[in-house]
């Protein structure tokens, strides 16, 4: 059995879920009685490097990123493989985003240097991570099982929505052109967990955050909207973004309306407010590509691989 560390907090967190919990719970599903995994992120010890063969990671961050970056180096040090997952460019904010001042501080770009440091692999979210971190890393989406998928595109209720909190109003401020120009051409604005301060009309409803993600994506899927807008500011920091977004629309039935439309990961969205036909073509052909590149089953078991190459030792004693 490969022991594996997960240093991650215990609370699930939107990364978490996409990038941790629920890939690396297929991927132990997949592979019965391979791999085992403790998640943990405050008072490790020594112990918790001796008791395991592979550490993940995502970036330090918090009051315990000093103790998380040395507990890392010391987990090189005794020979045990670290994988560093990244899925946001941090270090290339823009000064408009409410975290660009955190990013900023030389203690915190010192510790994130640290932690890719101690790396023996790299699992990237998109390919730009390949250009700016390493290019030998392993690019794994943000991915979705089958079953997640409806059978058909949700009926024409004119639902339009946007998801996410105050972090993402820089976006929301570059996009509030188009939306006084396009507010109106929905029944109903849906904003989830959110309701930024753009010029809205009467047509706009507030639903309040859902702090557990499974049971937000369960709602989600359940309910089923017609359109959800994702508004980016042009810069490094949004090109290296994934799209769960556009993931989040196709799986409640509808597509993804983005000023980012076209770009590599958003090639089946759209920059404008479609008819419904036209939105239902988008939606099948949505639903097609995300079967096809953005299987979880198929992402858990490149996860999987990735973690044999690194203790192939192991396989010799793990019936696999």
């Amino acid at each position: 059995m490969i022991r594996i560390l997960v240093l991650e907090q215990t609370y699930l967190s939107n990364t978490g879920y996409w990038r941790l919990y629920r890939p690396l719970d297929v991927m132990r599903q997949l592979y019965p009685g391979v791999f085992h995994l403790t998640y943990k992120y405050e008072r490790m010890t020594y112990a918790d490097i001796m008791e395991h063969d592979i550490v993940i990671t995502r970036r330090p961050s918090g009051g315990d990123a000093g103790a998380l970056v040395k507990l890392i180096e010391k987990a090189r040090m005794q020979g045990r493989h670290v994988i560093f997952d990244e899925d946001d460019a941090v270090m290339a904010c823009p000064d408009t985003h409410e975290l660009y001042s955190v990013f900023q501080k030389k203690e915190v770009r010192e510790q994130y240097t640290a932690a890719l440091r101690c790396a023996s692999q790299f699992w990237f979210s998109t390919p730009a991570f390949l250009e700016t971190i390493h290019p030998e890393g392993l690019v794994i989406p943000n991915a979705i099982l089958p079953t997640d998928m409806p059978d058909e595109p949700t009926p024409d209720m004119g639902l339009f929505g946007w998801q996410g909190k105050s972090i993402q109003v820089h976006d929301l401020m570059a996009g509030r052109t188009w939306y006084d120009a396009n507010k109106d051409k929905a029944a109903a604005w849906i904003f989830f967990g959110y309701k930024p301060p753009l010029d809205h009309s009467a047509n706009t409803k507030l639903i309040p955050y859902i702090d557990d993600v499974d049971v937000y994506m369960a709602s989600f899927r359940q309910n089923g909207i017609n359109a959800m807008w994702k508004p980016l500011t042009p810069c490094a920091f949004n090109d290296h973004k994934s799209n769960i977004n556009w993931l989040g629309a196709t799986m409640g039935g509808g597509y993804c309306i983005t000023n980012y439309a076209g770009r590599p990961g958003w090639e089946f969205a759209s920059a404008e407010v479609l008819p419904y036909s036209e939105a239902c073509e988008l939606w099948a052909a949505s639903k097609a590509h995300i079967l096809e590149n953005y299987n979880l089953l198929n992402t858990a078991r490149m996860r999987a691989e990735s973690i044999f190459a690194l203790v192939p030792h192991f396989l010799a004693q793990t019936a696999v």
